[in-house]
């Protein structure tokens, strides 16, 4: 289903940057931007289709910057992964730990569930799909927010992802139910297709599904440490930290992450309406309540009191 096109060209040339960063960027990407010197000579246009697999999103623009800040993150909850295709120009993608350069047929994997910065220095044009984090991440398991993943264009299934992005983001034929279901199985797929698959890479990538699983299948056990991770796993505890090193993240920071994270979920969820703050802080783990609000706050901008006001009203 075809939702708009959006183009600069229909603002005045001093309110063009302007119609591009409140209607366009904040309104259906969920991001900031920061325009390059000169926004007198800037111009984008921005189309928009929707399908089962997601949404799918096509822009050309003149350079800035793109950032999907911590008041987003709070403002704006995102839970989508965006796989996004680098059609022409360079964009410098930044996201944790992870940095990296996509060139004209590379594609890029980050998490709107976590920040992010993006830089054009030149004119680009994009195709982004806009995915749901549970479809990726089925075909994907070890994959998580904190990870951000570069595929570059040379590989045979980045190539075969970028022409299926292609294709759902600019086709005007009407596409049936069960062949959106396919065509989005496979682009998770094709995601879930890394870069390299010697025995090492296999093995590795098999290690970091069972050491995320574990963490996320068990992320409520407030006894969750470190040395009993490893032993249930069966690996050293360097060993553990490594595999979170290589994606990102450390494991206080990880289970510190997931947990506010589900918090955030619970607090605006009405199936939690009846369990007070504390009463989800210690479910999901947390063994301090003062400890918890605070690293809230710092997380999502307002305490989580606030949070559960702004979600349900109450």
């Amino acid at each position: 289903m075809h939702l708009g096109t959006w183009s600069t060209m229909s603002a005045g040339s001093a309110e063009r940057f302007d119609y591009w960063k409140d209607i366009v960027c904040d309104t259906l990407l969920h991001v900031d931007a920061h325009a390059a010197a000169d926004v007198s000579r800037f111009s984008a246009e921005l189309s928009l289709k929707s399908h089962l697999a997601g949404n799918f999103v096509r822009f050309k623009s003149q350079g800035h910057t793109i950032e999907r800040s911590h008041r987003l993150l709070h403002a704006k909850p995102d839970e989508r992964y965006l796989v996004s295709y680098q059609v022409s120009g360079v964009a410098s993608v930044t996201q944790g730990d992870h940095r990296f350069q996509l060139r004209p047929g590379d594609v890029g994997i980050v998490s709107a569930a976590r920040p992010m910065n993006l830089q054009f220095s030149d004119p680009v044009e994009r195709i982004i799909a806009l995915v749901p984090r549970s479809a990726l991440e089925k075909s994907c398991p070890w994959l998580s927010p904190g990870v951000a993943l570069h595929l570059p264009g040379e590989k045979i299934a980045t190539r075969i992802l970028s022409h299926l992005l292609m294709e759902l983001s600019t086709t005007e034929t009407e596409i049936g139910t069960n062949e959106e279901l396919a065509l989005g199985h496979i682009i998770s797929e094709l995601v879930g297709v890394r870069p390299s698959q010697d025995p090492g890479s296999v093995r590795d990538q098999q290690l970091r599904s069972r050491v995320f699983g574990f963490l996320t299948a068990h992320i409520e056990d407030p006894e969750l440490a470190p040395g009993m991770v490893a032993n249930q796993i069966g690996i050293s505890e360097r060993s553990l930290h490594y595999v979170l090193a290589r994606a990102g993240t450390t494991f206080r920071t990880f289970i510190i992450t997931e947990r506010l994270d589900r918090a955030a979920e619970a607090l605006g969820s009405p199936a939690w309406s009846h369990n007070s703050v504390s009463d989800i802080a210690f479910r999901l783990g947390f063994q301090d309540l003062s400890h918890f609000s605070r690293r809230f706050k710092e997380r999502f901008g307002v305490p989580p009191s606030s949070y559960r006001l702004s979600k349900t009203g109450r």
